[in-house]
Formats: C-alpha cells, sequence, structure tokens
C-alpha cells in the first residue's frame, strides 16, 4: 500500500494483484473450544457466524 497510495489508478492496481493477498479459507473447519466461559462462548459464535464447526472440549 505504502508504494500505491499516490497513484492516480489505485483501484486498478488493487484488483489487478488482490490474488497475492489470498488467505487460507476457514469455512468448514473446526475449531476446538476448550471451556466455554464468556470468552469461549464469544469465539464459538464468531466461528460459527464464520462457517465453521465448533467442537467444544
Amino acid at each position: 500500500m505504502q508504494s500505491i497510495k499516490d497513484s492516480d489508478d489505485v483501484i486498478s492496481l488493487v484488483k489487478k494483484n488482490k490474488s497475492t493477498f489470498a488467505g487460507c479459507e476457514i469455512k468448514g473447519k473446526t475449531l476446538g473450544v476448550i471451556e466455554l466461559g464468556a470468552i469461549g462462548a464469544m469465539v464459538a459464535n464468531s466461528a460459527l457466524d464464520l462457517g465453521m464447526k465448533s467442537q467444544g472440549i
């Protein structure tokens, strides 16, 4: 971003190179949550919202 911030055509440069910023897919992955306290419940609910499977331990 630092190298293109002053460019007139930022949007087309980002679209052209966006495949280099791809991460791994987490949808369908299983998340193990140890203890479902307040924070564990929030993490589990967020994972479910992202399409993950949640496994309480």
